[in-house]
C-alpha cells in the first residue's frame, strides 16, 4: 500500500515544463530524473485526455452524504470508530512551546501537544483574533507542508486570511512533516511510512484522522452554547484532510479544500502501473466503497468550495465534467458545493483570485441582520426587521429568529414573536415584523433583544444579534437621528 514519492515538478511533457504544457499533451509519456527510491528516468504516462467526458464516469447513483459518511466510516474502522466509541482512542493533551511563527493577525495563541496511538504526537496551535465572530471557528491543516515556518506555500497567509475575518483558528499539520515531524517509535521516516501500521484492523487512515476529531471536539466544547459554524481549510494533503474528514464528520459545517485531490480517472498514471499519489490518496479498502467522487460530495454539512490552479495538472486536471459533476451536487444534495478553477496560478496554493471567489462563496452562505440596532415609535405600532444574504444562493437557506424582552415588557410593550425566515434561490433580504403598543405608564425608551439562530444550509454572520428600541411619543426626532 506504501506508494513511492515523486515530486511533480520534475515531471517533462515532450521536454516542456509543466507550465509550459499545452491541449497537446494528452498523449505525453511524462518522465523524471529526480524521483525518490527510483534510479535513472522514470516514464508516466498521463491518463487523462483533456475532453474529460471519455474518461470520467460519475458514480450510477446519488448516495446522500449520510449515506457515504457511515460507509467511509465503516472502512477505516471496522470495528468501532471515535465518533460512537471516543473512549476506545484515548488522546493526551499537553501544553507545548508558544508560537513564533509568521502569522501576525492573532491576540493570543495557544499550542498543544496531542499524543495518539501508536505514540506519534500532533502539534497545534489555536489562534484567537482581535474581534472574532462568536461561534465561528476554522480548523486550517497544512498538510504535507510546515504551516509555521513555511512561506512559500502561503500557509501563514491563509491563516491571516481567516483570522482578518473574525475566525479563531485552530492550525495543525499531518503526522510527521512539518509541525508534527516527531516520531517517538523511530521507526517511520515520514508519514507515507504510516502504512508500516496496517494490521488489517483499523486504517493507517485513523492515524491523521484522530488529531483533527480531537480538535473538533475541543472546537465544540469551547463552543459552548454559541451556535457553532465550523470550517475546515487546506492546502494539498491538507485539502485532502479537509474534504475526506469534513465527509465523516457533519460538525464541520464547510470543506474548503485547496489544490488537492482528484479522482483515480484524472491522475498520472505510472506507465509500470499505480498512481502518482501519496499513500492516503490510494488506499483500495476506502476508496473502493467510498469514492473520491461521493466523499467531496459529503463534505461540509453546509457547503464546500474546492479551488485548483495549473499546477494540479501535474496529478490531473480537473476538467469540465467533473467540475459539472461536483456543482451539480448543489441541487441534488440541496447544499452549495463551488468549485473554482484558477487557470493562470502557477501557485500550489490559492491565488489572489481564488480568495475572491472564495470570499463570494463565504458570503452566499452568511445570514444575519441588515443592522445591529433598530428603532421604531411606539405609535407606529409596528417595527419591521431586516434579515439579509450578502450574496445570492444557489439553494434555499433557512434561520430562525425570536424577539424577547430586553427592558421593554412583553405583552405590555411589544408582543414576542418567533418563526422561521427561508430565502430561495436568488434571495437577498427577507424581513419580519414585529407589534409594538404604546405604554401610557412608561415613557422611557425600552429594548428589545432580536436573535437569529439554527440556520439551515446557511452560517451565522458577525449580526447575528441585535436590539430594537422602542420610543415613546415626543422622542421622534431622537428615533430618526439614531438610524434605522
Amino acid at each position: 500500500m506504501q506508494a513511492n514519492l515523486v515530486n511533480p515538478w520534475d515531471l517533462k511533457c515532450r521536454g516542456k515544463a509543466v507550465t509550459e504544457w499545452n491541449e497537446d499533451a494528452p498523449n505525453c509519456v511524462y518522465t523524471s530524473d529526480n524521483v525518490a527510491g527510483w534510479t535513472g528516468t522514470l516514464p508516466f504516462q498521463f491518463l487523462l485526455d483533456r475532453s474529460v467526458a471519455n474518461l470520467f464516469s460519475p458514480p450510477s447513483e446519488l448516495r446522500q452524504p449520510n449515506v457515504t459518511r457511515s460507509i467511509a466510516r465503516r472502512a477505516i474502522w471496522p470495528g468501532r470508530n471515535p465518533f460512537d466509541d471516543p473512549l476506545y482512542f484515548p488522546v493526551q493533551i499537553s501544553s507545548a512551546p508558544a508560537y513564533t511563527g509568521s502569522v501576525t493577525s492573532f491576540v493570543t495563541a495557544r499550542s498543544y501537544d496531542i499524543s495518539y496511538a501508536p505514540l506519534l504526537t500532533s502539534r497545534v496551535t489555536w489562534f484567537i483574533p482581535s474581534d472574532p465572530i462568536p461561534g465561528r471557528y476554522a480548523i486550517y491543516h497544512g498538510g504535507h507542508g510546515d504551516w509555521i515556518r513555511s512561506v512559500e506555500t502561503l500557509e501563514p497567509d491563509n491563516i491571516d486570511w481567516l483570522l482578518q475575518r473574525g475566525w479563531q483558528v485552530i492550525a495543525m499539520d499531518m503526522p510527521l512533516v512539518g509541525s508534527n515531524s516527531n516520531d517517538r517509535t523511530g521507526a517511520l521516516k515520514d508519514h507515507s511510512s504510516i502504512g508500516l501500521f496496517d494490521d488489517g484492523q483499523d486504517s493507517p487512515l485513523s492515524l491523521f484522522l484522530i488529531p483533527v476529531k480531537t480538535v473538533t471536539d475541543m472546537i465544540e466544547e469551547d463552543a459552548g452554547k454559541n451556535e457553532l459554524t465550523l470550517l475546515m481549510m487546506g492546502t494539498s494533503g491538507g485539502g485532502w484532510t479537509s474534504f475526506l474528514y469534513s465527509a465523516l464528520d457533519p460538525r464541520v459545517s464547510i470543506a474548503v479544500p485547496l489544490v488537492s485531490g482528484l479522482p483515480k480517472s484524472l491522475r498520472l498514471k505510472k506507465s509500470g502501473g499505480g498512481l502518482v499519489s501519496d499513500y492516503e490518496q490510494q488506499v483500495p479498502n476506502l476508496y473502493d466503497v467510498a469514492p473520491y467522487e461521493d466523499l467531496m460530495r459529503a463534505a461540509g454539512s453546509v457547503g464546500s468550495f474546492y479551488y485548483y490552479g495549473l499546477v494540479e495538472g501535474v496529478w490531473g486536471d480537473p476538467g469540465v465534467d467533473f467540475v459539472k459533476y461536483l456543482t451539480d451536487g448543489t441541487l441534488l444534495l440541496q447544499k452549495h458545493i463551488s468549485v473554482y478553477v484558477d487557470p493562470t496560478s502557477t501557485l500550489h496554493a490559492i491565488s489572489a483570485d481564488g480568495k475572491i471567489a472564495l470570499d463570494r462563496f463565504l458570503k452566499s452562505l452568511t445570514l444575519e441582520f441588515a443592522s445591529s440596532a433598530y428603532k421604531v415609535m411606539e405609535n407606529e405600532r409596528v417595527a419591521t426587521i431586516n434579515v439579509k444574504l450578502d450574496a445570492p444562493s444557489p439553494v434555499r437557506l433557512s434561520v430562525d429568529y425570536a424577539a424577547t424582552a430586553g427592558t421593554a415588557t412583553a405583552d405590555v410593550d411589544f408582543t414576542p414573536v418567533a418563526g422561521t425566515l427561508t430565502f430561495e434561490p436568488g434571495d437577498i433580504e427577507k424581513s419580519f415584523t414585529l407589534p409594538v403598543f404604546a405604554n401610557p405608564t412608561n415613557q422611557s425608551e425600552r429594548t428589545v433583544y432580536l436573535a437569529l439562530k439554527h440556520a439551515s444550509g446557511a452560517i451565522l454572520g458577525r449580526t447575528s444579534r441585535a436590539i430594537l428600541t422602542i420610543f415613546p411619543p415626543g422622542s421622534r426626532r431622537r428615533a430618526i437621528r439614531g438610524g434605522v
